[in-house]
């Protein structure tokens, strides 16, 4: 299965108003570094949108499952 990105809080419901940017990323390969890999991520987030509030979720092949990953797919819309 390939990389999933799944928006999901107040951004993925049209009912509400913006807020921060709430993102899952998932993937199948296994990642030596997460904490690097998560850091490059938001930086290079940052760089494309802007001085924006993100707070970015991040599941590769290792993380065990989590009550926020099943959140996040339930509510959430991918992208």
């Amino acid at each position: 299965m390939p990389n999933r990105i799944w928006l999901f809080g107040s951004r993925a419901d049209d009912s509400q108003r913006g807020g921060d940017i709430d993102l899952l990323i998932e993937t199948d390969a296994v990642l030596p570094n997460r904490a690097e890999a998560l850091c490059r991520l938001h930086g290079a987030l940052i760089m494309a949108l802007g001085d924006r509030k993100l707070d970015i979720v991040l599941k590769d092949a290792r993380t065990e499952e989590a009550p926020i990953f099943e959140i996040a797919r339930r509510t959430g819309v991918i992208l």
